[in-house]
This record gives structure tokens, C-alpha cells and sequence, in this order.
């Protein structure tokens, strides 16, 4: 039918969309590989999930954007490099107690506790949402 034919070009191309975001601009890969991802970008127009955004990421958003600050970046590299400080002050070409300044900020601004595994786990949703909101 058309229609599902229709749908499914649009639903390809968000998919196409969303791998971009997530792997880099010509990797590919399917709906399937894309992991928790899946289901946030399914959620990424409900209203709950940008609230939840805004109550765990507005506040580090919102000092990045006043102070051209840089909070937000580094609390990404200190998730992917496994909360290791020393390797996340490499990939983002930091000393060390500059990183580790950052997320002191990081803790004061977001007010959240980096030391607790339910503050850990949302800021690891929030950002992943952070990636789909303007999809």
C-alpha cells in the first residue's frame, strides 16, 4: 500500500538520521544495532521525556549557553572513557585537575552527586536524549 510504503521511506529516513547521530556522519547501520537509542527515539516528542531532560541536563544546558562554558562536552567524555578521569582529560586534551574542576562545577551547577549510581544513570539517559531532541 502506499501509505505504509510513504511511512516507511520517512521512518528510513529518521533512522538514517538518528545512526548519523549516534555512529557518525556515512556509518550504517539498522534499527536494531542502535540499542537504547531505539526506544529514546521512539519517547524523543514526549513531554515527559523533555522534562526529564530539562530536570537533569537544564541546568548544565543553560550554563553552557550563558558562559559559553564547556560542562556538558566533558561530562559525555566522562561517561565514554568509564568515568576515568585521566582518560577523559586525554580525549579532550585536558590536564587532569582541569577535568577534574569541570566536574566539580559539574556537581555544583547540575546539583547532582557523581558518586551516585541513580544520578549516574540519569545523566547517561539525559544525554542520549540531549542527542535526539532535534530530530
Amino acid at each position: 500500500r502506499l501509505a505504509d510504503t510513504a511511512a516507511a521511506i520517512e521512518e528510513s529516513g529518521k533512522a538514517a538520521k538518528l545512526v548519523s547521530i549516534v555512529y557518525g556522519p556515512g556509518k550504517k547501520a539498522s534499527l536494531s544495532d542502535l540499542g537504547l537509542y531505539r526506544l529514546l527515539y521512539q519517547l524523543r516528542t514526549n513531554n515527559e521525556v523533555k522534562a526529564f531532560y530539562n530536570q537533569t541536563l537544564g541546568a548544565l544546558a543553560s550554563y553552557d549557553k550563558r558562559t559559553a562554558g564547556d560542562l556538558i562536552n566533558p561530562l559525555e567524555a566522562y561517561f565514554s572513557c568509564r568515568t576515568n578521569l585521566s582518560e577523559a582529560a586525554r580525549r579532550l586534551n585536558l590536564h587532569r585537575n582541569s577535568l577534574l574542576y569541570r566536574v566539580r562545577r559539574i556537581e555544583e551547577v547540575g546539583q547532582v552527586d557523581l558518586q551516585d549510581p541513580e544520578a549516574l544513570l540519569a545523566l547517561q539517559v539525559a544525554l542520549k536524549v540531549r542527542h535526539l531532541l532535534d530530530i
